[in-house]
């Protein structure tokens, strides 16, 4: 039986009303990957410290405010702001390891935003979202998924945690950052630098322990 005119034109205003939804969406998470990687860990880690619980309700309240969309989607950033957080180490650990630990957890976040953004812009153009995708955190990876990437020009330097399959970092550190592992002792000079970062990463959650 053919659809009358009236259920095709309903249809299309379903259609458009959908894609303009997840195209605000997409925007969406894209701002606030932006404003979460605009954070630095050293500015932030004195209000960690002080009060984590109060700090993750704030960075949630913020980035949910910044959207003003639907109910899902402030649910699904806390979902993420709180797996990402409470993984962080205790308080009592050395304040240059929480740094350290806060600044991944910040890139944690804005990767599984950036998924989010991705998924929804998929989802406008083709209907579907990406296979098993549903903006929760991913399992983690083992050092079998990854690579080290290296990268030194000049007085330029980036150290990162790269995926195999998709190109994604993981983890990334930039010139000074990249630097202060060497001196902290957490990276060691090669031969030995790829073991030593994936050992890092391992230790510091980033990486699932084989």
């Amino acid at each position: 039986m053919a659809l009358t005119r009236e259920e095709v034109d309903q249809i299309a205003t379903k259609s458009a009303e959908h894609v303009i939804a997840c195209k605000e969406k997409a925007v969406y998470f894209l701002d606030a990957t932006g404003d979460v990687r605009e954070m630095r860990a050293s500015d932030e880690l004195r209000s960690y410290m002080a009060n984590p619980q109060q700090f993750e309700d704030n960075l949630s309240d913020y980035i949910s405010t910044v959207g003003g969309l639907d109910e899902v989607v402030e649910v699904k950033v806390k979902e993420i702001i709180h797996a990402t957080l409470v993984n962080i180490a205790p308080l009592s650990a050395p304040v240059g390891e929480m740094k350290e630990r806060l600044h991944l957890a910040l890139e944690e976040i804005a990767g599984n935003f950036m998924n989010l953004a991705l998924d929804n812009l998929i989802e406008c153009a083709c209907g579907i979202r990406r296979p098993g995708s549903s903006g929760n955190p991913k399992p983690k990876p083992t050092r079998d998924d990854v690579r080290v990437e290296v990268w030194e020009e000049r007085d330029r330097l980036h150290i990162g945690i790269q995926d195999k399959e998709t190109g994604d970092y993981y983890a990334s550190w930039w010139d000074d950052d990249a630097r202060q592992m060497f001196d902290d002792g957490f990276f060691k000079l090669r031969p030995s630098l790829e073991e030593s970062v994936l050992d890092y990463a391992e230790e510091m959650g980033i990486l699932a322990k084989e």
